[in-house]
């Protein structure tokens, strides 16, 4: 049996928000996290009441900004908004020199098990040889079944 990990030393738990501010390699990365949630409160007032609780910030780089949507319509309605959203984003001098939308995929449900043939209906079990397989149409029709 394998025994739990032990911490190398007991220092207590620090906010996400701490820990990002206090490691420099991502201090970028919360800068980047800012922009984008900017980003989207300036363009929030813009979009369609229905879409504004689906659509999220994405990731912001040198390219521009990603804008999430949970589905192929919102991206549609959102793809005719654009040029107003990137005006707004021009007039707050952000750094977003772009946007682009992606969709985001629902999860998969997970495919179903194949049915376990061995409880079948009363009438398939009827048909079956005395071997438990299916029988030929000809035999059947032999059978007179």
């Amino acid at each position: 049996m394998p025994r739990a990990m032990t911490p190398a030393t007991n220092r207590p738990a620090v906010p996400l928000s701490q820990a990002l501010d206090e490691a420099s390699p991502l201090v970028s990365l919360r800068e980047r996290l800012q922009a984008s949630a900017e980003c989207l409160a300036i363009i929030r007032p813009l979009l369609p009441e229905a879409l504004r609780a689906g659509v999220r910030a994405g990731p912001i780089d040198e390219r521009g900004w990603c804008l999430l949507v949970p589905h192929q319509p919102a991206a549609a309605k959102i793809r005719q908004l654009l040029p107003a959203l990137e005006a707004a984003l021009a007039g707050n001098s952000q750094s977003a020199k772009s946007i682009r939308i992606r969709v985001q995929q629902a999860i998969a449900e997970p495919s179903l098990p194949a049915p376990d043939l061995r409880g079948k209906p009363r009438r398939f079990q009827a048909l079956e040889d005395s071997d438990g397989q299916m029988p030929s149409t000809a035999k059947v029709i032999r059978a007179g079944r």
